[in-house]
């Protein structure tokens, strides 16, 4: 009775505020057909309301430092290593300005979310809005692409096939990678990867809120279902895998509670979008940008880690990857592996300070699971440490933590959710 009570708490002023942040993030993220910001100024409106909800909110932060606590401080503590070890790179690398304020632009607002999940006294609460939210994203980001993908007239803009719909005074429109009949969608997110990977992160959240009933069985169905199949014409294998990760591990984790025919449907058709994604991916959509093929990354990768090698400990300076390795070797690309772009730009010791956060985390939440005795204690640590596996994963193709991007800051806070002691109910 004692935790159905305090389940049902009401959310905290931090965890609004939490909601507010990742939701304008989401909605400033997106972007045009041709890659540029569907909002103007879209950056510079992220940080100011990201900076103001989070100072808003700091006079009410109380942080707790009590033993059971302690995995959190730890959690702030090397992230705070992090970001003080990214801003010293700024003394050797050679883009020294770029370096301290790439450093500050991701760091600042990171470390405020963290500092507000910790202190946030009811992060179930919190957790399932913020689940609400982004499972509502991740669902019109799938319906907007797959009706435009139906519905939309293509034509072509600044040599990008783009599809586009007007409905009454709205018009939509997105851009298709590819060649006929295995086009890949993009939505509102400008890349067929990245709408991947608001889907996957959707999915796991969409499948907790159905376990622990927060959605109706109907609607939560019809919402699987839309993200399901736009994340099959995304044709994103690591988005696809991202997916079939969390699902796997949350469907692990949850325990026998969640029922044997949702299982095998999730199962079912995750198995069956891998398997069309991988035999018809390669050949059918490896055209110029489409899918950004393996052999691009293959040369990209390459070039990172020969930088790694020579400079393995000092790095070449936090988020100038691009500037002081890629763009001298002539490849106009971006790193597409958060682990290499930490290790070149930050050296070992960086990469190790994220590793071992990441790490902490997830034995602080394996371990609490191992000792919950209620579904409802298990789940909501289940769904983070499940997106936060996956997230790792897709990350060894994809470099979007670190960076300047809604992922980095969620990211931030599944970290903190993931080691807070009220995840599992009761008094916090």
């Amino acid at each position: 009775m004692g935790q159905s009570l305090a389940s049902k708490r009401k959310v905290s002023l931090e965890g609004i505020t939490l909601f507010a942040i990742f939701m304008s993030t989401a909605l400033l993220s997106l972007r045009t057909p041709t890659g540029e910001e569907l909002i103007p100024y879209a950056p510079y409106f992220m940080l100011a309301l990201q900076l103001t909800f989070a100072i808003t909110a700091l006079g009410h932060v109380r942080l707790r430092l009590s033993k059971e606590y302690q995995p959190v401080l730890a959690t702030f503590l090397l992230l705070g290593f992090l970001f003080m070890l990214s801003f010293s790179t700024a003394y050797w690398s050679s883009y020294p300005d770029l370096v301290a304020q790439r450093s500050l632009l991701v760091f600042v607002p990171l470390l405020l979310v963290v500092l507000l999940s910790w202190s946030d006294p009811n992060p179930k609460a919190t957790f399932t809005l913020v689940s609400r939210g982004l499972v509502a994203f991740a669902s019109s980001l799938s319906v907007i692409g797959l009706l435009l993908y139906f519905l939309g007239t293509q034509v072509v803009l600044e040599g990008v096939r783009v599809q586009t719909l007007s409905l009454g005074p709205v018009a939509l429109s997105q851009a298709l990678y590819g060649v006929p009949p295995f086009l890949r969608i993009s939505s509102l997110t400008g890349n067929p990867n990245t709408l991947a990977m608001w889907i996957f992160v959707g999915t796991v959240l969409t499948i907790y809120l159905l376990h622990n009933r927060q959605l109706g069985r109907l609607i939560g169905m019809l919402l699987l279902g839309l993200q399901f199949t736009a994340l099959l014409f995304t044709f994103s294998r690591t988005g696809i895998i991202a997916t079939i990760i969390g699902v796997g591990f949350y469907s692990l984790w949850s325990g026998g509670s969640v029922s044997e025919s949702l299982k095998r449907l999730f199962w079912g058709v995750l198995v069956v979008i891998l398997g069309i994604a991988v035999f018809t991916a390669r050949d059918t959509t490896s055209v110029e940008s489409s899918a950004f093929d393996l052999n691009m990354r293959d040369d990209i990768w390459a070039s990172l880690i020969s930088s790694f090698l020579e400079k393995p400990i000092t790095g070449v300076g936090f988020g100038v990857s691009n500037e002081a390795v890629l763009l001298p070797s002539g490849i106009d690309r971006a790193g597409h592996n958060a682990h290499l772009q930490i290790l070149v730009e930050t050296g070992l010791p960086g990469y190790l300070l994220f590793l071992a956060t990441c790490l902490l985390v997830l034995m602080t939440a394996w371990r609490r699971m191992a000792k919950a005795w209620s579904s409802g204690q298990v789940t909501p640590l289940a769904a983070v440490s499940a997106i936060l596996v996956s997230l790792l994963v897709n990350q060894l193709a994809e470099g979007s933590i670190l960076r300047y991007d809604f992922h980095t800051f969620f990211w931030g806070y599944l970290l903190v959710a993931g080691s807070h002691p009220g995840m599992m109910g009761g008094k916090s």
